[in-house]
């Protein structure tokens, strides 16, 4: 389509030229024969390859002629009284009459009214004036046909005339229609493609968020398995982790049941002790699966405030010291009075609790454990460490990782379930943290993690 209106345009344009062309010829003759007629230029000298050629008023007349009657344009010579002289053939094709019948004849009648008034204008005025208009004239039958109309009044000797050039226009016209309906339908076709190329944008924009809705869907379907699994083979330890200290407490009663008469005062001390110590970590353990059930669900509250640490400390180490020192340890801390933390009591408190157990739980008698607070740019940064058993890389690797736990037997023979390490990591977390963990086999561990000193807001 874009190559036809190019083609249009070009014909149109050549049209044009070439009707510029012939009439600057047509002109330049027309000054020449006047001025051959006139006595001012006595002949006309053209030189040629092989000679000089002279061309005299008679010489010069006829290419002159031959010149009106083979153009394409439609020629015509009236009198002051509008009365064709002259016409060549093209202006009696033009107006679809013989020739011989358009000369003598009132000019005026084959033009509009507008034509008609300037025509007039250039009678009544009497002097030399050129007009170029394109108006419409009247073949016979009433056609109406398009043309440019150039108009030069001038005097023949005594005699006033008008010489009138008359381009049909049809053709260029057509053109022009033809590439204005092209235009419209490029134009038309340019509008729904551009309708299409929006549609598609957002048929694209639309399928990129389905694709996005898709990705984030199947994320979360990724982790709710991933969960589901987890609680599963959790579910799986904590049934065995239970499991065995019931099978203790039972077994321990059996014992008493059957030789309670038999045994000694210390040895029934020895095993109501041991039936003590296993209902404790039995409590303990439903305690942090209370706790952790309640985080899963998100029914823990979460209320942060600002707190004293040493105060925290010292309730926590109050509460596990007696167990700390049946292993022969020494629990210390070490926190400046003046520092505070912007925490969840409750949550703060469960973490040290089971950081301080854990430790407490691999580390050997006359061993040591040490809680300590200091100041950094990012807030307050609290450890936790022993001089017990420590870690080899590859069980600090997956110490956090639900789906690879593993129970290990403390330095008392001690069991668990790793449970308590999930809750201070969700805990941790929960306030805006990480808990981290520095472990070196036999050597010890040290857990940390940073809080805010004050309310951020």
């Amino acid at each position: 389509m874009e190559k036809e209106n190019k083609k249009l345009l070009a014909e149109t344009e050549k049209l044009t030229i070439e009707n510029a062309e012939l009439q600057q010829q047509l002109r330049d003759i027309e000054e020449t024969f006047n001025g051959i007629k006139t006595g001012n230029i006595d002949a006309l000298v053209i030189a040629r390859e092989q000679a000089l050629k002279v061309y005299t008023e008679t010489t010069a007349d006829k290419p002159y002629r031959i010149l009106i009657e083979k153009m394409h344009e439609g020629a015509v010579t009236i009198n002051d009284e509008g009365i064709i002289l002259y016409c060549n053939f093209s202006f009696a094709n033009l107006v679809n009459q013989p020739l011989q019948k358009a000369i003598g004849t009132i000019f005026e009648n084959y033009i509009d009214v507008s034509a008609k008034k300037h025509i007039e204008a250039l009678r009544q005025n009497g002097t030399v004036d050129i007009l170029k208009e394109e108006v419409y004239i009247y073949a016979s039958g009433g056609k109406e046909i398009s043309v440019l109309m150039s108009a030069n009044a001038m005097w023949l000797d005594t005699v006033f005339a008008v010489n009138i050039i008359l381009t049909d226009l049809t053709l260029q016209n057509e053109n022009k229609e033809r590439l204005k309906r092209k235009s419209k339908q490029l134009e038309e076709k340019n509008n729904e493609l551009e309708r299409t190329n929006k549609e598609l944008a957002f048929q694209n924009e639309e399928k990129e968020k389905r694709a996005a809705e898709l990705i984030i869907t199947n994320k979360e379907l990724q982790q709710l398995l991933q969960l589901n699994a987890d609680k599963d083979r959790f579910i799986s330890i904590l049934a065995h982790d239970l499991r065995s200290p019931f099978n203790s407490i039972l077994g321990f009663l059996r014992i008493l049941s059957k030789k309670i008469r038999s045994f000694t005062i210390e040895e029934i001390e020895e095993y109501i002790k041991m039936i003590s110590q296993s209902a404790q970590n039995t409590f303990n353990l439903l305690e942090d699966l209370i706790v952790w059930t309640m985080s899963q669900s998100g029914k823990l509250p979460y209320e942060p405030q600002k707190l004293i640490f040493n105060e925290v400390c010292k309730e926590v180490v109050g509460i596990l010291k007696p167990i700390a020192s049946a292993k022969s340890i020494t629990l210390n801390y070490f926190v400046p009075n003046e520092i505070t933390v912007f925490a969840d009591s409750n949550m703060l408190k469960t973490v040290l609790r089971n950081l301080v157990s854990n430790a407490i739980k691999f580390t050997n008698p006359e061993g040591r454990i040490d809680i300590y607070a200091e100041k950094t740019s990012s807030g307050i940064t609290i450890s936790v460490s022993d001089n017990g058993v420590g870690m080899e890389p590859e069980t600090v690797n997956m110490l956090f990782d639900i789906s690879k736990t593993h129970t290990t037997k403390g330095t008392g023979n001690e069991s668990g379930t790793g449970l308590g390490l999930f809750l201070c990591k969700e805990f941790i977390e929960k306030h805006g943290s990480e808990l981290r963990v520095k472990s070196q086999k036999n050597e010890g561990s040290s857990f940390y993690f940073t809080l805010l000193a004050e309310n951020p807001q």
